[in-house]
């Protein structure tokens, strides 16, 4: 993001990205690089695997998408190495921290308009 020209754009989406960086600085930044590319009340949405991968009510979010993504058709061992590497390799972030890291940005007015099973989506507008 901060090799973009710092031009204004008048929406922006990040769609099943962020949850591939750590929660070291790095979603952070890349949200505030974001912020700084839109044009004030542009519209900003983020569609993200979230959670804390430790609670029972993710564990069965994850249960649940696997029931339905093998009656989709979904192989079992491609199922299972798809969990493994989510559990082992994603830092997702509870909802509350996605909600944080959106206001700390200068976000506004963010809501969140999408869910499916650990799978979140949120609008907010830039300030």
């Amino acid at each position: 993001m901060d090799e973009l020209p710092l031009q204004r754009f008048d929406a922006a989406t990040s769609l099943l990205v962020m949850h591939f960086l750590p929660d070291d600085g790095s979603k952070l930044n890349y949200l505030q690089a974001i912020a700084a590319r839109l044009k004030p009340d542009s519209p900003f949405l983020l569609v993200d695997l979230q959670g804390d991968k430790q609670s029972d009510a993710f564990k069965l979010l994850v249960e649940g998408w696997q029931t339905r993504a093998r009656l989709a058709g979904m192989e079992p061992q491609r199922l299972t190495e798809f969990v493994n590497r989510m559990q082992q390799h994603l830092p997702c972030i509870p909802e509350s921290r996605t909600l944080e890291l959106i206001q700390q940005t200068g976000f506004k007015n963010a809501v969140r308009f999408y869910t499916a099973f650990m799978f979140s989506g949120w609008l907010a507008f830039a300030e």
